[in-house]
């Protein structure tokens, strides 16, 4: 059972990029990181903000994520958030129509929770037809991608 008050709860499949940024959202939030496959509803119960996120599959996070949102219920006024690391910048492909959290943020939103924020940023991507050509954004999530997951784990902490 988790015992923190805020929750991380995520997947990372390939190359440890949503571990990474999991871990430091986490560190920013004193907040506790877990697994999202492990994380039951009854650990939510207690908790004060919760975090959602996986690397990107085909548009959409992964499935242990979606299927942790869709079980994982608001009670009790616990605030949440998404993230995700991508081959393609999140900006551009919403530019182009494509809306990598809207699945998520659905989940979440019909289980009562209000999203407090959403954070994006690259990750080596070697899934699918990427893999022969050594996949996109190798590198990432580099230095910067993680000042910046820090620096959205403050504004959750200190809104405006």
């Amino acid at each position: 059972m988790v015992t923190r008050n805020r929750i991380i709860a995520y997947t990372s499949i390939h190359h440890g990029n949503t571990r990474r940024v999991a871990e430091v959202l986490a560190d920013s939030l004193e907040a506790i990181a877990v697994d999202a496959s492990a994380l039951t509803a009854r650990d939510v119960d207690g908790a004060s903000l919760i975090g959602f996120g996986s690397g990107i599959f085909f548009g959409k996070h992964h499935q242990a994520v979606l299927a942790c949102a869709e079980k994982c219920r608001n009670s009790n006024d616990t605030k949440a958030f998404i993230f995700s690391t991508a081959g393609f910048p999140y900006a551009l492909a919403r530019a182009f129509g494509s809306d990598f959290h809207k699945d998520l943020r659905r989940l979440l939103v019909s289980g009562g929770f209000h999203i407090e924020g959403e954070f994006s940023c690259r990750g080596h991507d070697t899934y699918g037809l990427l893999r022969p050509i050594g996949g996109i954004a190798k590198g990432h999530p580099n230095a910067d991608d993680i000042e910046k997951a820090k620096a959205f784990a403050l504004r959750l902490m200190n809104p405006a």
